[in-house]
This record gives structure tokens, sequence and C-alpha cells, in this order.
């Protein structure tokens, strides 16, 4: 588990740094087109050579062309395009330290998901860590612009009690206000899906492999869906580098939170990696400004205690 631990968590740092990069790089109206696939393109190269500089091509020729690996792989290779560009729209339309959070609601989800297809079940104190995530992530979002309550909620309840409800109940009405929060919350579900999938791909080969493959896979279906809808401009040669080399740091973060697929189950693997929510809001409340850090701390703390418990 302390393995485990180390890989997951490590390249959850990585992840929380490179979310709130990608942000700013949104912010400065770069097209979300080019982040997703200049993004992707970058992480592909960084696994590709980490596999060739510990591995060589090996691997590479004797792994990749079977069935225990292809079929995974093309479940989850498709279900990343709508993951990795989803992700992109939802940072564009909506603050980064409340995309973070709304993806804390995969882990509830994906221990269903992972006892169906793999029969994987977290331990009890993994479980109660796993609510304790969704908790604060809860609490990550509960503070923001306020919504009105729907007029049906509004006839049924006393007035002077409207805003307290209205307070409780702002991450609910903010995804019926927010395309930015509906695209993390659909993506969360999608990756919930995906990572058993992940991991069946990582056990058939390693994961720099995958990760390399999958993610070379998103960066070319994107840019070319993009030029069919002509949405492609070629970025300077100071954006591709910026957000290129941001996906070759993403690369070796996103290899080694593949690696903890090698240590322990789904549900933990996928728990632990949401420990970028904790890094996303407070380096986005510090480089980017953004509203109720205190608040969204508090909540990131709890969801850093969710991801300790599972380890017992």
């Amino acid at each position: 588990m302390e393995v485990l631990y180390s890989y997951v968590v490590g390249g959850s740092i990585v992840w929380g740094i490179v979310n709130v990069i990608k942000k700013k790089f949104l912010n400065e109206g770069i097209h979300e087109d080019t982040v997703a696939v200049l993004f992707a393109l970058g992480c592909g190269i960084s696994a590709l050579l980490l596999e060739f500089a510990f591995n060589g091509i090996n691997t590479l020729k004797t792994s990749v062309w079977t069935s225990a690996f292809l079929l995974p792989f093309a479940v989850t290779a498709v279900l990343n395009i709508f993951i990795l560009y989803g992700t992109v729209l939802a940072m564009k339309y909506e603050d980064v330290s409340i995309v973070a959070p709304l993806s804390s609601s995969m882990p509830m989800f994906v221990i269903v998901m992972s006892y169906a297809l793999l029969g994987e079940w977290p331990t009890f104190w993994g479980r109660i860590g796993i609510l304790c995530i969704a908790l604060g992530a809860y609490l990550l979002y509960l503070k923001g612009a306020k919504y009105p309550l729907p007029m049906w909620l509004q006839t049924i309840t006393p007035e002077k009690r409207h805003d307290g409800i209205a307070f409780l109940l702002t991450p609910c009405l903010r995804l019926a206000s927010s395309k930015g929060a509906r695209y993390a919350l659909g993506v969360a579900y999608l990756g919930a899906v995906a990572v058993n999938f992940d991991k069946l791909a990582v056990l058939a080969t390693n994961p720099m492999i995958f990760s390399s493959l999958a993610f070379l896979f998103v960066a070319s279906v994107i840019f070319l869906s993009s030029n069919v809808a002509g949405n492609w401009k070629n970025p300077n040669i100071v954006v591709f580098w910026k957000i290129f080399g941001l996906g070759l740091f993403m690369g070796i973060g996103s290899v080694m939170m593949n690696a903890g697929y090698l240590y322990g189950i789904v549900p933990y693997v996928g728990t632990l990696k949401r420990a970028q929510i904790l890094w996303t809001v407070v380096l986005a409340w510090f480089f980017l400004g953004e509203k109720h850090g205190a608040l969204r701390l508090v909540g990131a703390a709890i969801i850093f205690a969710g991801a300790t418990l599972i380890l017992f």
C-alpha cells in the first residue's frame, strides 16, 4: 500500500499543478482544441520516451498485439477522447477549483462499476475514506455564485428558508446553471467506467505503453475532428512549446498514477488520484485568485483525509 500511495499521490501532485497551468492557458484565450491536442501529444510522447528508456522497444513489440491489451484499450481509448476533451471544456467554462472537486463524485460510482466488472471491493475503512472524499467534494463547491431556487421548490418551502436552502443546494443548483460543472460531472462518470479498462490494459502491458498509446490516440482523433470541423488553427511556436511541454510533464504523472494499478484495486487507485484536488485548490487560490479558497481548502483537506483512510 505504501508503494501504491507514493506512486499515485506523487502523480496527483503533478496533475494538480497541470490543472492550474492548463486553466491559465484557457484564460489567455487559447482555443480548447489546441490545448487538448498539444497536451495529449506531449503526454503520449513523454510516456513513450520513458518506455524506450526503461524497456527499449521489446515490450512494445510483444505485448501490444494481444487481445488481452487491445480489447480493454479500445474501450478506454474511446472513452478518454471524451474525458480529456470534456475536462478542457469544463475548465474553459468554470473555475478549476470547481471542476476538480466535481470529479470526486467518481469514487462513489467506481465502487459499483469495479465490483461489477472486476469483482473488486474496498475494505470498511476504504469505504469510509471514499465517503469522506464525497463529503469534501460537496464542501468544495458549496460556496460560490448564488443560484435561485426553482419555482416548484419555492412554493413548497417557507420564504424565510429560501436563502438557507439555496446555500445548501448550491452544488446541485450549479449543475443546472453551469455548463462547465455539467461537463465535469459527465467526465467523472465516464472516468468511473474507463479506470477499470485502464487497469486491464496496464496489466496486459505496462503503465508506460498504455499511457503513451492512449494519449497519442486521443490527440490524433481530436486533431482530425478539429480539422474536419474547421476549428484548427496552427498555434504559434511559443504556444506550441508551452502546452506541449505541459503535456510532457503530465505524461510522467500519468505513468506514476497508472503504475498504481499494479499494486492496488481500482477503487483505491481511482480515489487516491483525487488527491489532486487538494493541490489544485491550493494552487488555484494562490496563483489564479479563485474565490472562497478557505472553504475549498477545508473540503480538500477532508478529501485528503479520505484518501489516507483507504490505506487501511
